[in-house]
């Protein structure tokens, strides 16, 4: 288990999350063209393109969903860990992705204090889950 990719993982979870907004959007404005190409008689086939984009929609979901998963996984682990301050800062880092500058700021440490912390706690968290597979 590796905390770097819990820290990307924010951020493709939400710009999955984004993905699938304006997919459900180009869903329904395409449903609406269907309609409208349905009561004018058009010849094309306007259902094929809204079978692609509902299974890109579908793979989408599905591909958050595991990312989620993932996620939760890793703040359960850091649950896990027995110093508490380790856990605040693993949490605010790789969960929440504040800036060292902003865990500085709501935890009220220095930044050296934090890296400090920090190294501590991912060589527990490594102790730790180095066995996981």
């Amino acid at each position: 288990m590796n905390l770097k990719s819990g820290y990307e993982l924010r951020v493709e979870i939400q710009s999955l999350k984004e993905t699938i907004e304006e997919l459900k959007v180009n869903i329904q404005s395409l449903s609406s063209v269907q309609l409208k190409e349905r009561v004018q008689g058009g010849e094309n086939n306007p259902d094929k393109s809204m079978i692609d984009k509902l299974s890109k929609l579908y793979e989408l979901e599905e591909k958050l969903e595991k990312l989620v998963e993932f996620q939760i996984k890793i703040a359960t682990e850091i649950e896990h860990l027995e110093d508490w301050k380790e856990r605040v800062i693993l949490r605010y880092r790789y969960i929440n992705n504040f800036t060292w500058e902003h865990i500085s700021e709501t935890t009220g440490y220095s930044k050296k204090q934090i890296s400090r912390i920090h190294k501590r706690a991912i060589i527990n968290f490594r102790k730790k889950f180095s066995k996981c597979p």
